[in-house]
């Protein structure tokens, strides 16, 4: 970009140049022209020092050379406002999804601590047979049933316990999930402006290139 400014300012330059030597332009334009040709050259420079440091810091990182740089395919399926960007992350955000998944698994956790303060009933069944043959053949089949019910009546607090802190997980959980959903936001929010600012310039910049070509060519 630098490099195709500065040859189209020297090009401004050299017929600033001809038009003083026909009578058309002052000493004062010249000089004008060739400040401005004369930054065009600082900012060219300055963009290959950059250049030149960028790449030995790609080089040190990689280990070689970058490669040719291709302009990138601009995404066509963008939204077309911020209210559905915010939503397109708080639909797809991995973030929040794992989020959504601890808060469950802490909800249920408290469920399950709760189980251990109640009863618990439980049938229990024996098959058996006894086969007797040292005298007179003989079998006695067995069966029984019985059901088993058990009361928690007293382990220290040990349930309550469990259950407090499985609720002050869950909250913590909550806490995470809500601020999970509020990044997401915050940083779609922030993504939209940049989008925006930048077709903003991109456009300006094309207006003052075509400007610039047009007082060019005349």
């Amino acid at each position: 970009i630098t490099s195709e400014s500065e040859k189209g300012i020297a090009d401004e330059l050299a017929g600033t140049r001809r038009r003083f030597d026909v009578g058309e332009r002052t000493r004062t334009d010249i000089s004008q022209a060739e400040t401005r040709h004369a930054k065009a050259v600082a900012d060219r420079v300055s963009a290959e020092s950059d250049l030149a440091v960028a790449e030995a810091m790609y080089r040190g990182l990689v280990g070689q050379d970058a490669g040719p740089v291709t302009m990138p395919v601009f995404p066509q399926a963008l939204p077309g406002k911020r209210e559905t960007a915010i939503a397109l992350a708080l639909d797809s955000n991995y973030g929040i999804a794992a989020a959504i998944y601890d808060e469950k698994a802490a909800r249920e956790s408290i469920k399950l601590m709760r189980g251990e303060l109640l009863p618990t009933l439980a049938v229990q069944g024996t098959v058996g047979r006894d086969i007797e043959t040292s005298t007179v053949d003989s079998r006695i089949d067995e069966a029984a049933v019985k059901l088993v019910l058990s009361v928690p009546i007293y382990d220290g607090g040990l349930a309550y316990s469990k259950t407090r802190q499985a609720r002050q997980t869950h909250s913590q959980s909550s806490i995470t999930l809500e601020k999970a959903k509020r990044d997401a936001a915050e940083a779609a929010s922030k993504a939209w402006d940049t989008m925006v600012l930048a077709k903003d310039r991109i456009r300006v910049n094309d207006a003052r290139v075509a400007a610039a070509k047009a007082a060019l060519d005349n």
